[in-house]
């Protein structure tokens, strides 16, 4: 995964591809786009890959100053929209410390 921020930090481009070494598994390619406000960050994913499918996701995101940001993120399933080309879904939660520097 690879990140890039521009607007002074405030906008966080991140760029990735995934992997796994298992039956039925492409390579997953992810842009994930999300924005800071003070202590609020909303981010938008989009994805296609990993066991065949696009998917996209929305994510919720808090500052707690320092760079330490807490982010839950859920996957969607478009499955029930548009089924012969969405599969999966999932939730997950990431504690993290940034390191960007103005």
């Amino acid at each position: 995964m690879a990140t890039k921020y521009f607007a002074n930090g405030k906008l966080k481009v991140s760029v990735g591809v995934n992997y796994r070494y298992v039956p039925s598994y492409i390579p997953q390619g992810s842009v994930q786009v999300g924005y800071t406000l003070k202590w609020f960050m909303p981010s938008l994913t989009v994805m296609y890959g990993g066991y065949g499918g696009f998917n996209t996701g929305l994510g919720l995101g808090f500052n707690f100053g320092k760079g330490y940001r807490l982010l839950a993120e859920t996957l969607l399933n478009e499955g029930w929209i548009v089924p012969k080309s969405a599969s999966g879904i999932g939730v997950g939660v990431r504690f993290y410390k940034s390191f960007f520097r103005k």
